[in-house]
């Protein structure tokens, strides 16, 4: 059994221990509101040095990597990989505020291939990185079906009263659905822990969550196998936990001046402690 309790810090005997840093949305460009776009740099720096002696499997960066454009992601890529771990990536909606030339030169220095969703394993762990922008209007390079299907879902949800309906979430599209409903069959054959990373919330209900998020969560919620979805996008974080799966939302390092938010995740085989930092709360979830 999976539950959710307040972790005070790292604990002996960790199968898997994961660095997750979100929204770190860098732009050589002035405050606005409460992002502090270049801030993220020297925020990255005290991350860095704040877990120079942690023993860290992989980096996993939870989409948004810049605010706009392609010119801005030179800078907090120099700084992401001067952590020395392996590193894997999801993009968010503001990765795709550029070109379309510019947006694929993103995704290729992310390292990402097209479709950009994929799966890795460490020890009896599998970790699935999803794509939560390609059901979307924002989607680039543009896919007239799945961009007219996006809009009027976001119509649906508006009529429906949602608050959901937003030009910034996306979604996963059929092709992708199937692709992981195949892989989650299989990891419940082998025996395997799952946890997905993604930009988009799926819960709890709020204006960031995806646009199809009942149909992801209930294809989520058929497989035993599945521990927790956990994400970006929503800089305020959240938490949820719905039959059985655990939704995480990292906050968001761009927000506030100097507050650093980030957290490490220890996966243990009856648990993942969340050792939360900055505007992210420390909690056990099993």
């Amino acid at each position: 059994m999976f539950l959710l309790v307040g972790a005070l810090g790292a604990k002996e005997g960790a199968e898997v221990r994961v660095l997750a840093i979100a929204d770190i949305q860098y732009a050589d460009k002035a405050a606005k509101g409460t992002r502090f776009y270049r801030n993220s740099i020297p925020k990255l720096r005290k991350i860095r040095e704040a877990v120079k002696d942690e023993k860290i499997d992989f980096l996993i960066h939870l989409g948004d990597v810049v605010d706009t454009k392609h010119a801005n992601l030179a800078a907090p890529l120099a700084e992401a990989r001067k952590f020395p771990y392996k590193q894997y990536f999801v993009m968010g909606n503001h990765d795709f505020e550029d070109t379309t030339e510019n947006v694929e030169k993103i995704r290729r220095e992310l390292g990402l291939k097209d479709p950009a969703y994929y799966s890795f394993d460490v020890k009896d762990w599998r970790f699935v990185c999803m794509d939560t922008n390609r059901l979307s209007s924002y989607f680039k390079p543009r896919n007239e079906a799945l961009h007219a299907l996006a809009t009027t879902i976001q119509k649906d949800i508006k009529k429906a009263r949602g608050n959901w309906g937003n030009s910034w979430n996306g979604g996963l599209d059929k092709t992708q659905l199937e692709w992981l409903d195949e892989l989650l069959k299989k990891s419940e054959t082998e025996g395997k822990k799952v946890v997905l990373f993604a930009h988009g919330q799926l819960r709890p209900v709020n204006s960031h969550i995806c646009l199809n998020s009942d149909e992801i969560t209930g294809l989520l919620s058929k497989y035993k196998c599945v521990k927790a979805w956990i994400n970006g996008h929503n800089h305020k974080g959240g938490y949820a936990k719905e039959k059985g799966v655990h939704y995480l939302t990292i906050s968001g390092l761009v927000e506030t001046k100097n507050i650093v938010s980030y957290a490490i995740l220890e996966l243990y085989a009856d648990r993942i402690e969340v050792i939360g930092r900055g505007q992210t709360p420390s909690r056990t979830l099993r």
